[in-house]
């Protein structure tokens, strides 16, 4: 689960710890973004909650920055999941938001929404 990832990769727990966990959140650093941005989650993360994708989804939305938040149901961590249609989902919701924004910056030189 996400603990141990935790534990593994930062070298202690959140309630241990909680500078460390804040210098690596991205949330901290929304000021600085400004490439379109989506945030994919899995409702059955661990290692990142959905409390925190929609806290950096809002962050970016309220200095707009181009973002979106895919939910994907009954899904873990990463890419590979637990259902085939869900991994496909997954790709086409990635794979359309590389078009639109490719295609946007080509025939305009920059970004925008």
């Amino acid at each position: 689960g996400g603990y141990t990832h935790a534990a593994l990769w930062m070298k202690s727990m959140p309630w241990d710890n909680p500078e460390q966990f804040i210098q690596h959140s991205p949330v901290f650093f929304a000021k600085n973004f400004k490439t379109p941005t989506m945030v994919l989650t899995g409702e059955a993360d661990l290692r990142t909650p959905i409390a925190e994708s929609e806290e950096l989804y809002f962050a970016l939305k309220s200095r707009k920055v181009p973002a979106v938040l895919v939910r994907i149901p009954d899904e873990p961590h990463g890419i590979r999941g637990a259902h085939p249609s869900h991994r496909i989902a997954k790709m086409e919701y990635v794979l359309a938001w590389m078009e639109k924004w490719a295609s946007s910056k080509s025939e305009s030189g920059q970004t925008s929404e």
